[in-house]
């Protein structure tokens, strides 16, 4: 019984978003981001999964139905994350209002990142540190927030 217990208790701590080290792309509107399926704080994920994203921000302006745009960034080669929801208003509560603590959960498909990756970013994937670019606009284009989390992608393990 005790293992039992203690497997579901390292199943239900696996599960769990986790604070990651990032840094904010914007005017410091993100306070805090935490990732799921990332195996350690530096984001560790394995090649075939998406990752759950939470961002926790404070927008100084105001957004009736803000814009999503996810990248991932190649050491300054940024290519568009296929799949990546732009509607902010299946993230969070819309709207989004100025001075308030805003709350986004995205799904970030980071599966098929490196197969439409240009030549020479999959050349130097597998020693590159990539980093996810997450930008929040309003439909007028401006900023709410911007994170730029790093992670390395690793195999998938059987």
């Amino acid at each position: 019984v005790g293992l039992s217990v203690l497997s579901a208790l390292c199943l239900t701590t696996t599960a769990h978003a986790r604070d990651v080290s990032f840094s904010d792309c914007g005017q410091g509107e993100v306070k805090a981001v935490r990732v799921e399926n990332c195996s350690d704080g530096t984001c560790s994920v394995a090649s075939g999964l998406a990752v759950r994203v939470d961002i926790d921000f404070v927008s100084a302006t105001n957004a009736a139905t803000p814009r999503l745009d996810g990248q991932v960034d190649f050491s300054g080669l940024r290519v568009a994350i296929p799949g990546f929801e732009t509607d902010g208003c299946k993230a969070t509560q819309c709207p989004v209002l100025p001075g308030a603590m805003t709350s986004l959960r995205l799904e970030v498909p980071l599966s098929e990142v490196s197969e439409s990756a240009p030549r020479e970013a999959r050349e130097t994937l597998a020693s590159a540190r990539p980093a996810m670019l997450l930008r929040i606009a309003s439909p007028s284009g401006a900023p709410l927030a911007c994170v730029r989390i790093p992670f390395q992608l690793v195999p998938d393990v059987d």
